[in-house]
């Protein structure tokens, strides 16, 4: 029976990281097409001051989600509740990190970036925070379809979106931002309304316990986590520092498309 649960649940993670691929592909297309390769850039290095900021800033809270709700010692409305305070307050600590990032950095690692797009940049991260912790209760109840649900959603938001913003409104790296705030809402919404389902509710009553034990746990796997981001991403910054966003468009490409090679060993 487990055996046979398992086996769904790979070929149904399988399906859907198949189809993020291919839709992947098509959003990367309207990107480079309509953006070019300086607008290309300009969006990677955005991106990734934001998504940098989640991956320091977590605490491997995600991970640590799965296993106190799987353990179910804690009940699951008050790990819902507590993950939603989390994603705030560490979502607050990390605009104001990336703000001060940005002040003190720009020049160096954010060369030809708009001080106002990195601003706009940093709207995402309390959202990342958010799904990031709600969606993992998902996997905790063995909800695996739900889970990889939401990428789809977002896969196909986000592409949808982006087409919208570029082709039809010509919003240019602002719109393509814009656009992945909209599906990283809209992947947040589903999450929640679904973890809400699984957990019979929210208490939204803060349970100090549960936050160390989770940051606890967390974090004993957080630094190879940090390690690993700056391995596959602190290049971009490399390349930005001795070239241009252009030659930044051309690189995260060509490692995009490189990447995609990983979904098999995955």
């Amino acid at each position: 029976m487990r055996e046979g649960k398992f086996a769904r649940g790979t070929a149904v993670t399988l399906g859907s990281r198949i189809f993020s691929l291919l839709v992947g592909i098509g959003t990367s297309v309207v990107l480079v097409r309509v953006l070019g390769p300086q607008g290309r850039g300009v969006y990677a290095l955005a991106m990734l001051l934001p998504n940098m900021i989640v991956t320091f800033g977590n605490f491997g809270v995600g991970p640590a989600t799965v296993y106190y709700t799987a353990r179910e010692e804690v009940p699951r409305r008050v790990i819902l509740g507590n993950n939603i305070l989390l994603s705030l307050g560490l979502g607050g600590l990390g605009i104001v990190a990336g703000m001060s990032i940005i002040a003190c950095f720009r020049q160096s690692l954010f060369k030809g970036i708009a001080v106002s797009l990195l601003l706009f940049s940093l709207v995402l991260v309390p959202l990342n925070f958010f799904l990031s912790f709600v969606r993992y209760i998902l996997l905790g109840v063995q909800r695996i379809k739900e889970y990889n649900y939401i990428q789809i959603v977002q896969t196909i938001f986000f592409f949808v979106t982006v087409v919208a913003a570029l082709l039809l409104f010509k919003m240019e790296v602002v719109g393509a931002v814009g656009a992945k705030f909209l599906s990283t809402l809209a992947a947040g919404v589903l999450a929640f309304h679904w973890a809400k389902m699984v957990s019979g509710g929210i208490d939204l009553h803060p349970n100090f316990p549960y936050m160390k034990k989770a940051i606890t746990y967390g974090i004993q796997a957080h630094l190879s986590n940090i390690l690993a981001f700056l391995n596959y991403r602190i290049d971009i910054f490399l390349v930005n520092w001795f070239l241009n966003p252009a030659a930044v468009g051309f690189y995260a490409v060509g490692v995009g498309l490189a990447e995609k090679i990983w979904l098999v060993s995955q």
